[in-house]
């Protein structure tokens, strides 16, 4: 048995709760579990001697050491609530209960509510890495009060990543809320950068007629330069996965993408804190298009679309250059993708009253989660150095990189500061008619930021006329007697 003894009370076995499961066992720790459907759980995926499973909450509650730890890995919604009003009459003063799925960060104080009436705490938990990250050490995210945190931190801290320099991937993030939080903006951004590589892959597939095969050629040079990560290699392996039969995955996928809500609600939370996330809100969209299987195909009927290569991108030399301004353009745009999420999170941490420290978050996602990258890791020292920093574009040292981005043409150096390798393959794609909202939507983000208009004069004057709307300059604390009429 490992220093900290006993672990959690498990609540859910899915391949997060069974990976997870594993790796405490593998440290020593004892892992007690339950699930609705324990019997098919268990049968159809897995067997490991190590862990104690009980039938129910109650058989599982009443053999835990007190205080208790209990560690819910169920799906997000009606699902947390059912399991926690089953709890409520089972726990008691002292005890803590942790929300390690996908749940809406709103909904973290209205639980702690209700399991504070019992004296029992919360804490909102946000897990990265899948299945994969479960078993060999995810990037976790800690929300909830000091007191609460502290009872949880040890166990979590072993559950965790860690590197041979000792440091781990676990942290608190703030008071109630903000583990879910900077969860939820973590996948908002996987979202986009997932988005960025599939426009990536729809120039070289479509435009120039690579094979999937030969996209992942493309694909895997990057792999030694700056657009190193996580997301690039689980791509290149996408690319080249075969199911049973040796069919290409890729193939049966359609062209269809679901998504579990969390990318949605980041988005949505972006819009209502009022910070630009055009990036995270265009990836939403591209999956809400892809699943609407039999309007598309009336659409395209109608328009005349089709996938064959463009014309636009015939000439070789064309194809050459912009090959090469392809991995500029992804690096720029994911530049710009974590220039929104981190000023979502600082804006989180302002309006909800967190102390949410960003280096401490990207320390926390330097390896185990989904988002982990060299861009990434490069923000570390920034945001050491500059704690209270909102957005890394007003930010010289980081603008000064994302201008010389990798591989730009010497022609294009100090002359033109505004992301020409991104301009170029955007302009490609839009020329060739294939889609490119995630990309597009990067640079008129950047764009939006480095150009002195964006012809919000004329809007206010149009409102104006047709609203007697005041011309003046909005500023967020007017922006309530503003809404009227927009």
């Amino acid at each position: 048995m490992g220093p900290i003894g006993h672990g959690p009370g498990l609540i859910g076995l899915g391949a997060m709760g069974l990976n997870l499961a594993r790796n405490l066992i593998g440290k020593g720790i004892q892992v007690t579990a339950t699930d609705a459907d324990v019997g098919r759980r268990l049968a159809a995926r897995w067997a490991e001697p190590s862990i104690t499973v009980r039938a129910d909450p109650m058989g599982l509650v009443s053999t835990l050491p007190r205080p208790r730890r209990l560690l819910l890995l169920v799906p997000a919604g009606a699902a947390v609530d059912e399991v926690l009003e089953g709890l409520m009459a089972l726990l008691e003063s002292g005890d803590v209960v942790m929300d390690g799925g996908n749940s809406h960060f709103r909904d973290a104080e209205r639980r702690r509510a209700r399991l504070a009436a019992r004296g029992v705490g919360f804490v909102d938990l946000g897990v990265s890495g899948g299945p994969a990250g479960a078993l060999a050490g995810p990037a976790l995210m800690v929300g909830g009060a000091r007191a609460d945190a502290d009872r949880v931190l040890p166990l979590l801290d072993e559950a965790a990543w860690r590197d041979g320099a000792g440091r781990r991937g676990c942290a608190r993030m703030g008071g109630v809320g903000a583990g879910h939080f900077a969860k939820m903006v973590h996948n908002g951004m996987e979202y986009a950068l997932m988005q960025h590589l599939a426009e990536g892959y729809l120039l070289l597939r479509r435009g120039f007629g690579l094979s999937p095969d030969g996209v992942a050629e493309v694909f895997e040079g990057w792999r030694g330069g700056a657009l190193r990560s996580h997301l690039l290699d689980v791509t290149i392996a996408a690319l080249g996965a075969r199911d049973e039969g040796g069919e290409p995955l890729l193939a049966a996928a359609g062209d269809r993408a679901t998504q579990n809500g969390t990318g949605l609600w980041a988005g949505t939370t972006a819009l209502e804190l009022g910070i630009p996330a055009p990036s995270l809100i265009a990836a939403v969209t591209v999956r809400q298009f892809s699943v609407m299987d039999e309007g598309r195909e009336e659409a395209r009927r109608a328009l005349g679309g089709n996938a064959e290569g463009s014309d636009a991108l015939a000439d070789p030399s064309m194809r050459e250059s912009l090959r090469s301004d392809l991995e500029t353009a992804l690096y720029q745009a994911n530049q710009a993708v974590h220039a929104q999420g981190i000023h979502l999170l600082a804006e989180g941490r302002r309006r909800f009253g967190w102390a949410l420290s960003l280096e401490a978050l990207a320390a926390v996602w330097r390896h185990g989660c989904i988002i982990r990258s060299d861009i990434l890791a490069g923000l570390e020292p920034l945001l050491a150095a500059h704690p209270d920093l909102e957005n890394p574009l007003w930010q010289g040292d980081f603008v000064a990189g994302l201008v010389a981005a990798p591989r730009d043409r010497p022609r294009d150096r100090p002359r033109d500061r505004r992301f020409p390798a991104l301009r170029r393959v955007v302009t490609a794609l839009v020329t060739a008619g294939i889609p490119c909202p995630g990309l597009g939507a990067a640079l008129s983000y950047l764009d939006l930021w480095a150009y002195p208009e964006c012809g919000a004069g004329l809007v206010q004057t149009q409102r104006h006329r047709f609203g007697e709307h005041p011309i003046r300059n909005i500023h967020p604390a007017n922006a309530q007697s503003a809404a009227p009429g927009m």
